[in-house]
């Protein structure tokens, strides 16, 4: 920049002093034009009100009721919207919100000073059951479901295959196993970071950054490799693996290493084991219902422990003698069975223990292979629970809800465009009593957010 001339620099700082003193005597000025601002408004309260659902890609209308100091409803008050998580649900600021991925989310107004009640909005891919086979784009046999959150999850299956979802299943992507020659046929995590995947011929993998890897363990005394039917954690510790012929693993390291349980009490196949979910459960037997598992497997065999599983009983007399396929434990005395020719199971307190009782026979007539209930408080009872498998003749599959911890069933309604006529389902989880997955052959993936209705 050129310098100033010298004769300029003289007049320059009178004439910007007289400049300013011009424009401030016009801006003290006014005319009978001008319009005065006025403070800002204040507000005593805002109330919204709106939908508690919205579909993804669809919208949701909230209002809101203000009141101004004096009391007094203001007809056209000045709000900003938002939501907590905008990646989930917008809001703009005629108060329509739009849903975008599934979650729950909060809507908020706020004017005049004042902060709205949250008005709660669950975004869900659609009512009742919906069909997620497509986004899987895969005709592989599933195996197993788990998930670690609302919307991050893992599904296992035949030929080594993993698949994991963050957006609660809309979409899904494979991951790499290394296990192609194995059928993978569950998944469990101890935390949102450590999980665990069992298969055939005594295969393990584990992860420990949250799935985004796996890697074989080695060393694991799985009896000559026997096949390993069902892993499930506790909490962040303490885990379970059964198998073929009586095999039964167990870990208190999250899963790091396993040991096997000897001596063992039965040949049978062991098909699923369950305990009470618990976190830092640490008093001994009996005064630690948490201690207190369930494992059970072909011909109606029920093995009980009440040491977190260090040792292992036979419940006699049987129940049944039909194959039981899963179980899920609601507590120390609340529980529930279900297996093979529509047999299901449910126990009650006997004194100090559980017994099994045969449940009435749920309609319509179906091969079950896995239970799960919806929650991990075994305070809550009677607890909500689904059963799963394939309808006895082979033609679709079934899901059945009870609102009793298994007493009784009614059959759930399940999507007419998913892949039903002639598949089954191998294996049900629930997050919470709103939000669960069911896997099967061919690819089949269901997912509700409602419930199943």
């Amino acid at each position: 920049m050129s310098p100033i001339p010298r004769p300029l620099r003289a007049v320059a700082a009178p004439a910007l002093a007289l400049a300013a003193a011009v424009l401030l005597f016009a801006g003290g000025c006014s005319s009978d034009e001008d319009v005065p601002t006025g403070p800002p408004p204040i507000y005593s309260s805002i109330t919204i009100s709106g939908p508690d659902t919205v579909l993804i890609d669809d919208s949701a209308v909230f209002t809101a009721v203000v009141l101004d100091t004096a009391g007094q409803v203001v007809i056209s008050p000045q709000l900003t919207w938002s939501t907590n998580l905008p990646a989930l649900a917008t809001v703009n600021n005629a108060g329509v919100a739009r849903g975008v991925s599934e979650g729950d989310v909060e809507v908020r107004a706020t004017g005049g000073g004042t902060l709205s009640n949250a008005g709660n909005l669950a975004v869900i891919q659609g009512y009742g059951w919906v069909d997620q086979s497509d986004a899987l784009s895969s005709l592989v046999n599933l195996r197993g479901v788990h998930f670690v959150s609302n919307r991050q999850g893992w599904i296992v299956g035949a030929l080594g295959t993993i698949f994991v979802t963050t957006d609660a299943g809309k979409t899904w992507t494979t991951q790499t196993s290394l296990s192609t020659g194995y059928t993978l046929n569950a998944v469990a995590f101890a935390n949102a970071s450590i999980g665990t995947i069992v298969g055939s011929a005594g295969r393990v993998l584990r992860t420990t950054n949250g799935g985004v890897s796996w890697s074989a363990l080695l060393g694991v005394d799985t009896d000559g490799g026997k096949s390993l039917n069902d892993v499930y954690f506790q909490d962040a510790d303490r885990g379970w693996i059964v198998g073929n012929g009586g095999l039964i693993l167990r870990t208190s390291n999250g899963g790091a290493s396993w040991t096997r349980v000897l001596p063992g009490v039965t040949s049978a196949n062991l098909e699923g084991v369950s305990f009470p979910d618990a976190t830092g459960a640490v008093a001994p037997p009996p005064d630690d219902p948490f201690g207190r598992g369930w494992i059970v497997g072909d011909g109606g065999t029920i093995l009980s422990s009440d040491d977190f599983g260090q040792s292992w009983s036979i419940v006699t007399p049987f129940a049944t003698s039909d194959n039981l396929l899963g179980v899920v434990r609601l507590g120390t005395a609340q529980s529930i069975a279900v297996g093979a020719n529509n047999r299901v199971l449910f126990s009650y307190a006997s004194g100090d223990s559980a017994l099994w009782s045969l449940a009435s026979a749920p309609t319509p007539f179906t091969n079950f292979t896995a239970v799960t209930w919806s929650g991990s408080n075994i305070a809550w009872f009677p607890g909500y629970a689904w059963a799963a498998g394939k309808r006895s003749d082979g033609s679709v599959p079934v899901v059945l809800f009870s609102a009793d911890a298994g007493v009784s069933w009614t059959e759930q309604l399940l999507p007419n465009d998913a892949p039903l006529i002639g598949n089954g389902i191998e294996d049900v989880f629930f997050r919470d009593d709103r939000r669960g997955w069911a896997v099967g052959s061919s690819g089949l993936v269901l997912h509700t957010a409602t419930g199943g209705y």
